[in-house]
């Protein structure tokens, strides 16, 4: 929860796409080489039997979500920036009133169906929404007892 929060910090005033894309592909390839080395490590120890479903899954770990933490981080990465964006341009009150429409929206289909919200990206989100209100709107003397 604290690096997502955190990462509200990485808040750049000019949008570089050339420089962000290729930290997206390095988070890539480090997903996919991880996930080949604990298929490839499974297998020698005979936990996993490799066929090419198997395979295809560890070369593409977060596109077919295997491992859910590095899929959801790559889609708030991609989307951090319009986050930014949208964060830095509202007011107080209405970066609030998002926040908690979003926090509602979120809990009433955690109620009706948990399979859609668990490990998804809109929890990562909204997290990371909030952690950039804090970021925002805290006061200079580092009390955030009254923050909302």
């Amino acid at each position: 929860m604290l690096m997502i929060v955190l990462f509200h910090l990485s808040y750049k005033a000019r949008f570089d796409f050339y420089g962000e894309s290729l930290l997206a592909n390095r988070l890539w390839i480090k997903a996919a080489f991880y996930s080949v080395m604990f298929v490839v490590a499974g297998a020698c120890f005979g936990a996993v039997n490799i066929n090419i479903s198997v395979l295809l899954k560890a070369l593409l770990p977060i596109s077919t979500k295997m491992w859910w933490f590095i899929s959801n981080y790559f889609a708030l990465y991609l989307v951090h920036p319009f986050l930014n964006d949208i964060l830095h341009n509202l007011t107080r009150s209405s970066c609030k009133k998002l926040i908690v429409i979003a926090l509602v929206v979120l809990g009433a289909i955690l109620i009706s169906n948990e399979d859609v919200v668990r490990k998804s990206a809109m929890e990562f989100i909204i997290i990371y929404s909030i952690g950039g209100y804090i970021r925002l709107w805290a006061d200079d003397k580092g009390s955030s007892r009254y923050i909302l």
